[in-house]
């Protein structure tokens, strides 16, 4: 396995977008036009440009710095974007499809630990990338993300936070009013704040559509999540030391029970759970490490917020060992 490629965006939000640009700017093009040629909604690409203007303005600027940068068109990435509402047009095409868990110190011997399956589409699976943003006037963090998305799947800042973020298909209630996907929460949870609370504050009240949660945890030992569903919002504490974020329900079902069966859920335990075919060789959709017909698992992250590090494999985990994980510290 070799290292997943590190990049580093700075300064100012437009600045991030250009950064990140130009890090695979053919990739980011292949993806805008791999997207104006499927099944789309002119309108609706028009009200996620809209509605992330509205209630994510930083990240709108980091998008027209990433299509500036890259020569990609803004509209396309906008319906990129609109993927990660896990409507049907764009549902296997969405990078915030995967697995996540966080166990609770009392379990991990240690601080609380976040894990996180990286799904990506088999059509033609994009490696995931490190990310060190450095904004301006914001925290420092760790992430990873696919190039042509300007939020994270997870991340890791400078002060303990940790985030991680999967998505659900919808129902009509959840894209009503925004259109803005859920999925941008992660980012500005990382560049905003160092506790889980203050974050979970922000994720209760700030609009955005869709369904999804975010797995929230940091330096001080707490773990939660909140569910968003369209206005809704729930929060959660763990339950037995184990949270399960949404997800396909066999496999959340499959990892909560290993988690609360582990005597310690270190990250040696975690790995081991995250990489298994469940007792057979399918692999299937519903398998935890996922081989199926229109996503396969690509990787893991484990997020420890007390190091403020983040361990990662980008290579199918099944096939792998715990001396892959690659340790990167914020």
């Amino acid at each position: 396995m070799s290292d997943p490629a590190e990049f580093v965006c700075r300064g100012a939000p437009r600045d991030l977008g250009l950064d990140q640009a130009g890090v695979d700017p053919k990739a980011i093009r292949r993806e805008a036009r791999a997207a104006r040629r499927g099944r789309g909604d002119s309108d609706r690409d028009e009200r996620i440009a809209r509605d992330v203007r509205r209630f994510f303005p930083h990240l709108s600027e980091r998008i027209e710095g990433l299509a500036r940068g890259s020569r990609a068109r803004p509209r396309d990435l906008a319906r990129i974007l609109g993927r990660e509402l896990a409507l049907e047009d764009g549902r296997a095409r969405r990078a915030s499809a995967g697995l996540a868990v966080g166990v609770a110190g009392e379990r991990t011997g240690a601080g609380p630990l976040l894990g996180r399956s990286l799904d990506l589409p088999r059509e033609r699976t994009p490696r995931v990338r490190l990310r060190r943003s450095i904004p301006e006037n914001d925290y420092r963090s760790l992430e990873v993300v696919v190039p042509w998305l300007v939020a994270p799947i997870a991340g890791v800042n400078e002060h303990g936070l940790a985030v991680t973020v999967t998505s659900v298909p919808p129902n009509r209630r959840a894209i009503a009013e925004c259109l803005a996907p859920a999925t941008l929460l992660a980012q500005d949870c990382l560049q905003r704040f160092d506790r889980v609370d203050k974050a979970m504050e922000w994720c209760e009240r700030r609009p955005a559509g869709g369904s999804a949660s975010l797995l929230l945890a940091d330096a001080e030992g707490a773990l939660a999540a909140v569910t968003v569903d369209g206005r809704s919002r729930r929060a959660r504490p763990p339950g037995d030391g184990v949270l399960v974020g949404l997800g396909r329900s066999l496999r959340c079902t499959t990892v909560e029970k290993a988690c609360l069966a582990a005597e310690s859920c270190d990250v040696e335990r975690l790995f081991g759970i995250l990489r298994s075919h469940d007792g057979t060789m399918r692999g299937d959709d519903d398998s935890t490490c996922r081989h199926g017909e229109e996503q396969q698992t690509e990787g893991l992250v484990i997020l420890d917020p007390a190091r403020r590090r983040l361990l990662l494999v980008d290579e199918p985990p099944c096939r792998s060992s715990l001396d892959a994980l690659r340790s990167v510290s914020v």
